[in-house]
């Protein structure tokens, strides 16, 4: 996956872990659902369109890719495999709004965690966050390359973004107000960050400056830039392509 590839894998291995211990109590997908509104006492799905083992391509989708979370897993790479393995949960609108539904009720549930199991609940949202985006884009698009390319802005911004931005992205998509005490406090309290490719340091998000040929990665000044670009040349080139891709096809206006 464009951007280096090191880090990511890192951050993903350290999802996988974090997943584990959010599973302890989940067996099945639809366990999970559930489990953080019965740990809380919140009666409150999130909006989530629990569908039943009935819909076996729902519940093999989300079986799978509760699995990986456990596991050693890149997420375009699983997003990959699983649009192979299930594209019916891609191609139909309904049962991919029903797995973002659940994602969402997953997602808010990792989020409403006690305050010392907060941090593993923010890591784990974050996943279930970039996973919607990609479903999400695949349904405007139809390509998984696409689809990957106009979630990592965003999913940039989440990564690095810390509770804030997981709880604003999830906040935004629920239908229930459960996140929005949570919110307002983040606002209130964090300001909202990036980090430099460069030197891996955080700064204001707004002071930040994008590669002019990808659009993706972003630095604090124009040396880090250059100093990255050895790692980041391949990557740019990749992901320039997808966007011009995007751009002839209309889906990103200039």
């Amino acid at each position: 996956m464009p951007s280096s590839r090191k880090r990511a894998k890192g951050k993903l291995r350290k999802a996988r872990s974090t997943a584990r211990a959010v599973c302890v109590d989940e067996s099945t997908w639809m366990n999970w659902v559930q489990w953080g509104t019965r740990m809380k006492g919140i009666q409150c799905s999130h909006g989530a369109i629990v569908t039943p083992s009935s819909n076996k391509d729902i519940d093999l989708f989300m079986s799978e890719f509760v699995d990986s979370l456990r596991q050693d897993f890149e997420l375009s790479s699983l997003m990959r495999e699983l649009l192979i393995k299930h594209p019916a949960v891609f191609n139909n609108n309904d049962e991919r709004k029903t797995v973002t539904s659940n994602m969402l009720a997953m997602g808010t549930n990792d989020l409403l965690r006690e305050k010392n199991d907060r941090k593993i609940g923010t890591d784990n949202a974050n996943v279930l966050a970039c996973s919607i985006l990609i479903l999400e884009h695949y349904a405007e698009t139809n390509d998984i390359n696409a689809s990957l390319y106009l979630a990592y802005p965003k999913k940039r911004d989440i990564d690095d973004g810390g509770e804030r931005e997981a709880l604003r992205f999830f906040s935004k998509r629920i239908s229930c107000t459960c996140l929005d005490i949570m919110y307002a406090q983040a606002k209130s309290k964090q300001r909202k960050v990036g980090r430099c490719y460069g030197c891996e340091k955080t700064f204001k998000r707004s002071t930040l400056e994008v590669c002019s040929g990808c659009r993706i990665c972003q630095y604090c000044r124009e040396d880090c830039q250059r100093q990255h670009w050895p790692i980041h040349k391949g990557d740019c080139d990749s992901w320039s392509k997808c966007r011009a891709w995007c751009i002839d096809y209309g889906f990103i206006l200039e």
